[in-house]
């Protein structure tokens, strides 16, 4: 079938794909270092559902290492979380919050993972 036989339709649907396959290609690769950043971006997806949809401030990310997220803000959630664990704020450093117990130290590195999040890396299980 040519050009000339395919209806209005017929060509309107195609441009739409086209344009819809142009678009998401677009978008993924001015987002992809977004999307990617922390790895795998299903996970992440669930946990910031969790945030966006529940009463809790701060989750677990599973994976790699300890991370949390949390909706952007001042560190006291994570203050609070680690808390829990009997672990008190003991000085901050930049992006790095050092927590303290019993005499151990844990450090929990903060950084942005959109402008609504942020990321919180602890150097060892609460």
């Amino acid at each position: 079938m040519t050009a000339h036989h395919m209806s209005k339709t017929g060509r309107a649907l195609i441009l739409l794909v086209f344009a819809a396959v142009v678009l998401s290609f677009a978008f993924f690769a001015i987002f992809a270092n977004i999307i990617f950043q922390e790895g795998n971006p299903l996970p992440l997806l669930s946990v910031i559902m969790k945030l966006e949809f529940s009463d809790q401030d701060i989750i677990r990310m599973n994976g790699q290492g300890y991370r949390l997220l949390q909706k952007y803000g001042p560190e006291d959630q994570l203050t609070e979380y680690l808390a829990g664990f009997d672990w008190i704020l003991s000085e901050r450093l930049g992006s790095c919050l050092c927590y303290e117990k019993n005499g151990q130290k844990l450090t929990a590195e903060a950084r942005m993972f959109t402008r609504r999040y942020v990321v919180y890396e602890l150097d060892r299980e609460p």
